[in-house]
């Protein structure tokens, strides 16, 4: 190795790739993401709408002592869908 020289590096180009972490779904105040709201929401619409459709009468909803009140909006939003039916209204 000759003392008298210098070693010279040269770095072209150097490509990063950062992936940013996906912020957490907003909470709602009672504990449930937006995802889960939405979720709650449709599974009682589609129950309010089939037990509304069955005899033309909102009950109140089957085997629940305290729904989730995503949950109560979407079946009542069902049954009031079921009563406004050209089933129910008969014609």
């Amino acid at each position: 190795m000759n003392r008298g020289s210098s070693l010279v590096m040269t770095i072209s180009a150097v490509t990063c790739t950062f992936v940013a972490k996906q912020p957490n779904p907003p909470q709602k105040p009672d504990g449930n993401t937006e995802g889960a709201a939405r979720e709650q929401y449709r599974t009682g619409y589609q129950q309010g709408l089939k037990d509304t459709l069955e005899t033309c009468e909102k009950n109140p909803p089957k085997g629940l002592a305290a729904p989730d009140p995503n949950w109560q909006a979407g079946y009542d939003k069902g049954a009031e869908t079921a009563l406004n039916s050209k089933r129910c209204q008969g014609d």
